[in-house]
């Protein structure tokens, strides 16, 4: 090797240090910004090795054999994952139980003692009785771990009561009166994806209504309207699911109230963005049902692996391309024959068993960070959401640490998005790339600073 080409290796790795600190240092990583400046320092001396100091350049030649080798280690393919590529089915090893919504805790908490439907429920299932006499005398104060900050907390009740008031117009019958329109399904499906991406939504896809998603039992917003005892319901055969981007810097201050905010932000958004997509299938004639915060017929994150918008991650959120799990779902059910997008394999599941960060940083340790379970029937990471849930309680937030600290969660750079593609593509990756994150970024979390606007006591 000459050392016109070492000059040039020299200046390539120069510039890629120098990004990746740079990005390091926009990111607000403190860690990761005092070590990645270390290594364009370090890239300079080599720089002065070669240029200077020929007794030494061995130590150079060396350098780039590690580099040379460790970049031929990381190229060797991963076999793909069979069971994500089929998707909820791929993770079924036993009979499936259909999702109840009356088992969620906040929905357990509405509960009213010594009402009809305290009785039934409790009949079902008398071990959650006493836990959950304890949490309704909880008294959750909203954004208790910044001191209740008014500004911030004012922006999250805000934003949750659009979804609250469009759950009337949820279900959106067809026109009376016009004919279905009879697009091909491509065109159909390529002009409602492009309305949802219009509306404000970042991915979008399309499934078959499996009924394992399907809630047995639902509940509406209201405590009044609880049905205990179930009902058979024909369902649309089609979900059109989609995903809006929680921004990073938000979601970087986590548990505080910046995030609160954001979260309700894009609850409100996807309630919007459904509901005015379930009234474009109502005026083509057909029937849409908007899946959102205010109104759930659905569990969305295996729907969404369902329509390959991603994966689901141990801390249990949905871990899409680009973003990871820095979204919040809402869908539209419909009878409106659409083209179907597949399930995706991105690594996720091998790189979430080798990980463990958000297990590990979780203050309710709801993660586990063993291997996965049986649950209903299907295998997966099971988070305990009763304590994640009392936590929540505690700081008066979603907290959303679990979210934060992921590190699919970093923005979409060519830095993230080049790691990615080795996560998903490599066969030593997965497993090695949590080691790397740990070097760089650390394994405790700490909240992000955040823009002044946002700033809170």
């Amino acid at each position: 090797m000459t050392q016109e080409v070492l000059l040039i290796l020299d200046i390539v790795m120069l510039f890629v240090s120098s990004y990746v600190a740079y990005e390091c240092i926009r990111e607000k990583e403190q860690r990761a910004s005092i070590l990645t400046t270390l290594g364009v320092g370090f890239h300079l001396i080599l720089l002065y090795i070669t240029m200077y100091l020929p007794s030494f350049i061995i130590l150079v030649y060396a350098y780039y054999a590690v580099i040379g080798l460790g970049l031929l280690f990381f190229l060797i393919p991963r076999p793909p994952n069979v069971r994500a590529l089929k998707g909820l089915r791929g993770y079924a090893v036993e009979e499936v139980i259909m999702p109840d919504e009356g088992d969620n805790v906040g929905s357990r908490k509405r509960l009213k003692p010594g009402s009809e439907e305290y009785r039934k429920y409790y009949e079902r299932f008398p071990d959650l009785e006493a836990d959950d006499l304890v949490r309704r005398n909880v008294k959750r104060v909203g954004g208790a771990v910044d001191d209740g900050y008014r500004p911030n907390m004012a922006m999250s009740r805000a934003s949750f009561k659009l979804p609250y008031f469009m759950t009337s117009i949820a279900y959106a019958s067809p026109l009376e009166d016009i004919e279905p329109q009879k697009l091909s399904p491509e065109k159909t499906t390529m002009i409602v994806k492009n309305l949802a991406m219009h509306l404000g939504a970042k991915l979008v896809g399309v499934c078959k209504v499996d009924p394992m998603c399907i809630y047995s039992h639902s509940r509406a917003t209201r405590p009044d309207k609880w049905i205990i005892d179930g009902e058979e319901v024909d369902y649309p055969p089609y979900a059109l699911v989609m995903a809006t981007e929680m921004n990073h810097e938000h979601v970087n201050a986590a548990p505080h109230t910046p995030t609160a905010a954001e979260t309700a932000n894009q609850y409100a958004n996807g309630a919007y963005i459904s509901t005015v997509i379930a009234h474009w299938f109502s005026g083509m004639g057909y029937t849409g049902i908007a899946e959102h915060t205010g109104h759930y017929d659905a569990v969305l994150p295996p729907l969404a692996v369902q329509a390959g918008l991603g994966e689901v991650g141990r801390n249990g959120y949905l871990i899409t391309p680009g973003m990871g799990g820095r979204v919040r779902l809402c869908a539209v059910l419909t009878d409106m024959p659409l083209v179907l997008d597949e399930p995706r394999d991105m690594g996720v599941e091998e790189f979430c068993r080798y990980c463990k960060k958000c297990a590990l940083t979780c203050p309710s340790k709801s993660i586990p960070d063993g291997e996965m379970v049986v649950h209903r029937g299907v295998e997966k990471w099971k988070v305990n959401a009763d304590t994640c849930s009392d936590y929540w309680d505690v700081v008066g937030t979603d907290c959303a640490i679990c979210m934060a600290i992921c590190p699919f969660s970093k923005p979409d750079t060519p830095l993230h998005a080049a790691v990615r593609w080795f996560v998903k593509h490599s066969r030593f990756a997965p497993r090695f790339f949590p080691i790397f994150d740990d070097l760089l970024y650390g394994t405790s979390w700490k909240p992000k600073p955040v823009s002044d606007w946002l700033k809170y006591d």
